[in-house]
């Protein structure tokens, strides 16, 4: 075996190593500097959208004032006819107790008569055209049903809920992922540990190839034809 052979290839190999070990370095800088950037921006977003709904909590108290109990005043809203089709829109609401309601007609020819349900609501009966709207804050538990008397028969019903379960669903929100829970996250003693592996074959391989693999052809120091 040439021993300045096997040096120089050696070599030319650490170094590919090394180099592929640097390149593997500077990935996980940038995805770390990547998430760090990520989570930068999505800590503004919420920092953002935390002050717009503290703005929203504020006007809501301006706007209807001190509340019972310091609770906020929540608003829903019902579109009656929308697009011209005689439908309420939705036509299954569920709400929590303090709730106001607002009927909307988008469509002429509409009225609200209740069907059934505790007697603190007694809908808007005069028949409405587009425009017109109608408020209610409901405050009793119970399902109230409800139909427009001039589209009965086209099926022009709706039902609403006050419930104070409501809220359950609604008031967990959707679910935030985490940026760096998505992928696998690259690891510095990963990336040593590869290193070291590749240095290591390379010298077995590099071994293997002058030890075994020279031609017939190869002159060395003190070969006898």
């Amino acid at each position: 075996m040439n021993r300045r052979d096997f040096l120089r290839t050696a070599t030319g190999a650490s170094a590919g190593a090394a180099a592929v070990s640097a390149v593997g370095t500077t990935a996980a800088a940038d995805g770390r500097d990547a998430y760090s950037a990520v989570s930068s921006l999505q800590e503004e977003d919420d920092e953002e959208n935390g002050e717009e709904e503290n703005g929203a909590e504020e006007n809501g108290e301006e706007a209807n004032g001190a509340a019972e109990n310091g609770d906020e005043a929540t608003t829903e809203t019902v579109i009656v006819g929308p697009d011209g089709n005689n439908v309420f829109d939705p036509d299954d609401l569920t709400i929590e107790p303090g709730t106001t309601v607002e009927f909307i007609w988008e469509s002429d020819t509409h009225n609200i008569a209740v069907q059934s349900g505790p007697d603190e609501w007694e809908g808007h009966e005069p028949i409405e055209d587009t425009g017109f709207e109608h408020e209610h804050t409901f405050q009793e538990e119970g399902t109230y049903e409800y139909v427009c008397e001039p589209h009965v028969a086209a099926g022009m019903d709706a039902t609403l809920t006050v419930t104070e379960d409501a809220g359950g669903a609604a008031a967990q929100g959707p679910t935030e992922v985490d940026p760096h829970a998505i992928g696998v996250p690259v690891q510095k003693h990963f990336i040593g540990m590869a290193t070291f592996a590749a240095i290591f074959v390379t010298f077995v391989f590099t071994f293997y190839v002058l030890k075994y693999g020279e031609s017939a052809n190869t002159s060395y120091p003190n070969k006898k034809d």
